[in-house]
């Protein structure tokens, strides 16, 4: 290599390192932005992916993935895969469901810019439920007054009513029911071993802890008064003394006399709802349903006629008029079917807001009385800089606002937001509106 030849590299090789900065500087601040906006997002997450290690020793709950620390690649491929449903965890499919990829990918700069606060390589979520001395001891251990007030925290009066008797005949009452067995189905709606539209958010943040709170307060309260029942109906029968030809055992072994409750493992009957009995009894049947530790009411569901399970229905359902069917008007069922499409559609929002009076801000804000006020207002709430100041220049949450928010908040209010679920169905937007109106 000749002089000029050397010097010529020599300048070519300084020029790149003098040029280096020029274009990794842009690339650092892209990475700081997306570092920001993924920390800023990941509240939600944080409420089960504890990024402190203390914090997520105490948890309370079987081994969550410590996604502190992951590689983008992997965090936003797993993302993915919840996405497209080829994992099926319930509570994860439905956050992932609201993220866009601008949103996946800030949220893997931010996670993998962290320290893992425990073993980097466990990804399980929740373990399949099993019964030990452990979770019985810990069923017992909860206290009434804490899963009072968790209760009206997660807003579960919406649909099971204030201490657990409801007033819609397709959610079921959950006052006077075992604690242990209230526990297990908390744990499955989590685990995902048992599946609902209803609960998939609301059990997202629970621990185990606040799991038997729950469930202490619940079955601190009595049962309901069961039907009339005729003496020698074929249901009396058949819950008395089961049916020998078909292998079949009286429900009351498992159930209790009168259905009243037993072993830890199996419900109280009296009392229940009517058609919540007979839903479940034909999930089992079905197969939709399937988290029964045994398998004893798959066997028995699917042994017995759709007949005979609706006169089981009858026959252990909640007491209303004696003797005779609640009979219902034309505007009450109109208003019913309204009001559960709301909750069902509500469902998707509670695990961000509370909606009551006087409700704590969780991720997203309390929407008590949101018609007519100004966005970006909720006292004690962080909200976006760009929501903020759309409720400076004078945005009023109207049905017209709300509805076209709920639709795609990033365009309608021209920037980032936390709030990064969108609702395609008109139906369901309608539905969410009329839901909080009702809380104005």
């Amino acid at each position: 290599m000749n002089r000029k030849t050397q010097t010529l590299s020599a300048i070519s090789a300084l020029s790149c390192l003098l040029l280096l900065p020029l274009w990794i500087t842009p690339v650092r601040a892209a990475d700081e932005q997306a570092r920001e906006y993924g920390e800023y997002l990941a509240g939600e997450c944080t409420g089960c992916h504890s990024t402190n290690a203390k914090a997520a020793a105490n948890t309370g709950i079987p081994p969550m993935a410590d996604i502190s620390g992951w590689d983008r690649e992997t965090f936003f491929v797993t993302m993915r895969a919840f996405q497209t449903k080829e994992r099926d965890n319930p509570a994860m499919v439905n956050v992932a469901a609201a993220l866009d990829e601008e949103q996946l990918k800030a949220l893997s700069v931010y996670f993998s810019s962290l320290k893992p606060a425990g073993d980097a390589a466990e990804t399980v979520l929740l373990e399949p439920f099993k019964w030990s001395p452990e979770i019985i001891k810990t069923a017992k251990s909860g206290d009434p007054a804490r899963g009072r007030a968790l209760a009206e925290e997660i807003g579960c009066s919406g649909c099971h009513g204030e201490k657990g008797r409801s007033e819609d005949p397709a959610m079921p009452n959950l006052a006077g029911q075992g604690a242990a067995y209230m526990l297990k189905q908390l744990y499955d709606f989590k685990q995902g071993a048992r599946q609902s539209d209803f609960m998939a958010d609301p059990v997202t943040t629970l621990t185990v802890a606040k799991m038997a709170d729950l469930a202490a307060w619940y079955a601190s309260h009595d049962l309901g008064a069961a039907r009339s029942s005729a003496k020698g109906s074929a249901a009396e029968i058949m819950a008395l003394k089961g049916d020998k030809a078909r292998l079949m055992i009286g429900c009351n072994i498992c159930h209790g006399v009168e259905g009243v409750g037993r072993a830890v493992e199996v419900p109280a009957l009296r009392g229940q709802k009517r058609d919540y009995l007979l839903s479940t009894m034909l999930a089992f049947k079905t197969g939709k349903r399937r988290n029964d530790h045994y398998g004893r009411m798959k066997f028995i569901t699917q042994t017995l006629s759709k007949q005979e399970l609706e006169q089981m229905a009858d026959y252990y359902g909640e007491a209303n008029e004696p003797g005779a069917p609640v009979k219902v008007s034309a505007q009450m069922t109109s208003a019913r079917a309204a009001n559960t499409a709301g909750k069902k559609a509500w469902g998707k929002c509670k695990g961000c807001h509370t909606i009551k009076k006087g409700g704590r801000n969780k991720s997203g804000p309390n929407l008590f009385g949101i018609f007519g006020k100004p966005a970006g207002k909720v006292a004690k709430y962080r909200y976006s800089k760009q929501l903020a100041r759309k409720g400076g220049q004078g945005l009023v949450w109207s049905e017209a606002n709300l509805d076209a928010w709920l639709e795609n908040p990033k365009k309608f209010i021209g920037g980032r937001t936390k709030m990064s679920r969108k609702t395609k169905s008109a139906k369901d937007r309608a539905a969410i509106i009329s839901y909080l109106k009702e809380f104005n």
